[in-house]
């Protein structure tokens, strides 16, 4: 069900505004819409929407004016239906009830076989709940579709020519003759172009219930169902709707002061799943509400997903309302801790609605060229920028909510030895607040470095921003991911990723580097001597404009265009530029000057467990194979606790854990790389770091430690998939641990729980990086080197066809008896290498495809022509060389 739009207006006509190409019924139910409530029944594709288009531009006089009376608002989902439609306005007594359009490819909550009274039951009562007077439903005669009505003489023939000229061009673009015609073979049909991917999938899942007399009883049975609600909405349709029921009007419920919104005992259960249901969950489990009644005592008590706030209901009552006391109870404490929004809705729906607002955004990809001062007259030629760092330290002989954080400031002169030595005791109304002053070295950003960060590929230069771009985002995630675990202690890991996408999305980071102006400094195209300006000419032809940025002069010498996604790439390189320099506090620095504000106090992770750890896994051999003692042994319990293990004794699952240490394992392996291999050439730190953070590479490790035996978890499907992975699992060479090497599917919890790992000990050390890398890396050993280094085969399959002119056919992936089968096909001077490979997904078999049509393009290649040092990258010395 799909509520289009409901207004309540208290003045002003509306007069149906229609379309030009609009079709005669969507016409009809325009004009129902206009005069009465109405809900539009038609089946999916045949355009209720712009029905709903058309009702809004006939109401835009009104909605142009603001007004109190005039609202516009969308109910998307079955469960806020009646969640929206609670009628408070009836118990007055001069109810002012809202204008409601609906739509709708069934107005019933299943389309199965029965009666023609109960259909109609459940139409009646939606009716009576949108609308307590006068709701009718309109139905769609079927042949309104196809015909195209009475037309005179002359719209015949403009039908007639339209027809024929369609034909003629149809019948030049297909092939003709008694040879041609679609065969048996699909995928060559597909291959000449005859049929589409979509169409291929279609016939397959057609093939596979044919014969099936099950499935095809319960075809009839939905296409009758149509007829059969069709037809009793139109036989009642002149029947006005029942009142709505008084007990609707005193039943319990909840309301939130603020916004007015409501939820009742009737909508709690709903509600609640509609919230569960929004939950993170894998393909192994479904967060949903458990119920467990005792009659006896006339108590229920609800158990919610271990990715909820709120674990635990119990309530009493009558007997048939417990569980929806129980449900209503749940929805407002949800609401208390922020888990239900002020509108009664999941956080994360409107959440996810900012980050897409977010990404809608107008950028005008124009902005101004900047020319450094060194080339308008200026004989300075700062090659370094020395900056002298202080810790300003805040010292309080009382106790306070906020804790006192130091401030880290960074100047270019030195300050007086007695500024330097200087303590200050400030009087404040709860006590004392004493200040120090202490220099704790010296920041030098280098100006190559800068100019590594704002050059991009498109300049052909040596140097590219693309390693401290790596860097940079690899801090960036990290940074804001700590805040936002210490942040919202009570959130789930679905929010908390779509918070840290809000901030660092690439139209995030776009916006704050326009807000600096950053895009004139970027340097996006190739030298061109014919616009090269001699250092301190004053030529006439190169007439620069002079602007204020940040209280100095800067010079303009014309305009570019800078794609978003490239400001928001410089801004990732420029943060790398400045952990490359000065370390995590520069960067910080860096972060605040654009607005990103994160701090590193540690900040205590409050759960409330009562769990005996020793019950639930082997602590010592865990403890033993980290190379780590935890002082909250808890946290090692959460980080094997997967989502389908459910306990009251349990404190949650790993999800949270594993989006803190998914980030920390990527920055942590992505800083080892860069400062033990320095000089990569620009990409080859990427491919680094693609290769040794990703799940296959962590799965692998959790197999090898054998850690799968103590991961936490009641699902069926994941033992099973577990249990065929460790069998299937193939010991690969010492110097590999490349996910992609192995050609079995692992389970994505295997890859997780090393995540989850990492952020147990992150949190429980307090935050110790140094502590988490030291135990993590003998897990992951051994680390991926540039000499170790192999290209993922979809990626190197890609680029040998690129570069030596190879015919690289679209791949072909479908599903074969259960299983995904994807084909992959290389034209190589006038041979053709063809493999087809099966996986356990589409993504697995795509993967052996390449790898296999790889190694056929090796065996047949000459040994001088095999392209080695493009497939296996090596040390930085060599690619000087090449």
């Amino acid at each position: 069900m799909e509520i289009g739009m409901s207004t309540n207006d208290r003045n002003g006509q509306v007069v149906a505004d229609p379309v030009p190409f609009a079709r005669s019924y969507q016409l009809e139910a325009l004009e129902k819409a206009v005069k009465q409530n109405t809900i539009v029944f038609f089946e999916t594709g045949t355009g209720k929407t712009l029905i709903a288009i058309m009702l809004l531009r006939s109401y835009a006089h009104l909605l142009r004016k603001p007004s109190p009376y005039i609202a516009v608002f969308l109910v998307p989902t079955v469960v806020l239906v009646t969640q929206e439609f609670y009628h408070r306005e009836l118990a007055s007594s001069t109810p002012e009830l809202p204008r409601v359009f609906g739509m709708t490819a069934s107005p019933i909550k299943a389309k199965a076989s029965s009666s023609a009274a109960a259909y109609w039951k459940q139409i009646k009562e939606l009716e009576t709940l949108m609308n307590s007077k006068a709701a009718e439903v309109y139905s769609r005669e079927e042949e309104d579709i196809f015909i195209w009505g009475q037309m005179d003489a002359s719209g015949n023939r403009v039908v007639r020519a339209f027809s024929s000229d369609a034909v003629k061009v149809f019948s030049a673009s297909m092939p003709s003759g008694p040879e041609w015609s679609i065969c048996c073979d699909l995928i060559d049909n597909m291959k000449a172009g005859y049929l589409t991917s979509k169409v291929i999938c279609l016939v397959e899942t057609l093939l596979e219930y044919s014969g099936d007399v099950s499935a095809l009883a319960r075809l009839k049975n939905y296409l009758a169902s149509g007829d059969i609600m069709r037809s009793e909405c139109l036989s009642h349709a002149h029947l006005p709707c029942d009142p709505l029921d008084n007990a609707m009007l005193d039943e319990p419920r909840y309301e939130v002061e603020s916004t007015g919104a409501i939820v009742t005992l009737s909508s709690s259960i709903a509600l609640l799943h509609f919230y569960c249901a929004r939950l993170p969950s894998d393909g192994y489990f479904k967060p949903y509400p458990k119920c467990s009644i005792n009659k006896e005592l006339g108590s229920c008590t609800l158990h919610l997903p271990n990715s909820c706030p709120v674990q635990t209901i119990t309530v009493q009552g009558e007997a048939k309302f417990l569980k929806q006391l129980a449900c209503l109870e749940a929805c407002r404490k949800l609401h208390q801790v922020g888990a239900l929004t002020a509108n009664l809705v999941p956080d994360i729906v409107e959440e996810e609605a900012e980050v897409q607002e977010c990404g809608y955004e107008p950028y005008s990809d124009e902005c101004a060229k900047y020319i450094p001062p060194e080339l308008v007259g200026s004989d300075g030629n700062v090659s370094e920028t020395l900056y002298n760092c202080y810790v300003i330290e805040l010292r309080s002989n009382f106790e306070y909510d906020i804790k006192l954080q130091d401030i880290v400031l960074a100047v270019h002169t030195r300050l007086d030895d007695d500024l330097e030595r200087l303590n200050l005791d400030l009087d404040v109304d709860r006590g004392k607040l004493i200040v120090r002053i202490k220099h704790i070295g010296y920041v030098t950003l280098n100006s190559k470095q800068v100019l590594e960060a704002i050059t991009t590929k498109k300049c052909q230069e040596k140097i590219h921003l693309e390693s401290l771009e790596t860097l940079g985002d690899s801090f960036l995630k990290y940074s804001i991911s700590q805040q936002l675990f210490k942040t919202y202690q009570n959130r789930h890991e679905g929010l908390l990723s779509l918070k840290r996408e809000k901030i660092i999305s690439n139209a995030a980071l776009c916006k704050l580097g326009c807000a600096r102006k950053i895009m004139g400094f970027i340097r996006n195209e190739p030298f061109d001597p014919k616009t090269w300006i001699i250092p301190g000419s004053n030529c006439a032809n190169h007439i620069l404009k002079e602007e204020l940025l940040s209280s100095k002069k800067i010079y303009i010498g014309g305009s570019m265009k800078i794609k978003s996604k490239t400001v928001a790439d410089v801004i990732e390189a420029l943060i790398g530029a400045f952990l490359s320099a000065g370390g995590e506090v520069a960067a910080l620095s860096f972060m605040e000057w654009l607005g990103i504000n994160v701090d590193f106090v540690n900040v205590p992770y409050t759960r409330n467990v009562a769990v005996n750890p020793e019950l639930h896994v082997n602590v010592p051999y865990l403890q033993s194979l980290l190379n780590y003692s935890f002082r909250d042994v808890s946290l090692l319990v959460e980080a094997l606790t997967h989502g389908s293990y459910m306990l009251p004794e349990i404190p949650g699952c790993y999800q949270r854990l594993e989006f803190l240490g998914d980030a920390l394992l990527d920055y942590l392996i992505t800083v080892h790389l860069y400062h033990k291999y320095p000089g990569l050439s620009p990409g080859l730190l990427t491919d680094l770091r693609s290769a040794s953070v990703n799940n296959d590479c962590y799965a692998q490790a959790a197999v090898k430690a054998e850690l799968y035996k103590h991961v936490l978890h009641a699902s069926s499907e994941l033992h099973r998939q577990i249990v065929h992975t460790v069998c299937n699992h193939v010991v690969v060479p010492s110097a590999s641990t490349f996910g992609w090497e192995s050609e079995t599917n692992y389970p994505k919890v295997l890859g997780d729980i090393i995540e989850s790992l990492a952020g147990a000990i992150f949190v429980d050390s307090g935050y110790n990086t140094e502590v988490v890398f030291q135990c993590m890396r003998p897990l992951l050993e051994p680390l991926i080197t540039p000499e170790t280094l192999k290209l993922h085969p979809v990626r190197e399959l890609v680029e040998l066809c690129q570069r030596e002119h190879y015919v690289l056919k679209k791949h072909i992936v479908c599903n074969r008896n259960g299983k995904a089968c994807a084909t992959v096909e290389v034209e190589a001077s006038g041979v053709v290498y063809k493999e087809t490979c099966s996986g356990a997904n589409r993504k697995t078999a795509k993967r052996l495809a390449c790898k296999a049509v790889l190694k056929s393009l090796k065996e047949r290649m000459p040994a001088g022509q095999l392209p080695e040092a493009h497939l296996v990258a090596v040390p930085p010395s060599e690619m000087e060389q090449m």
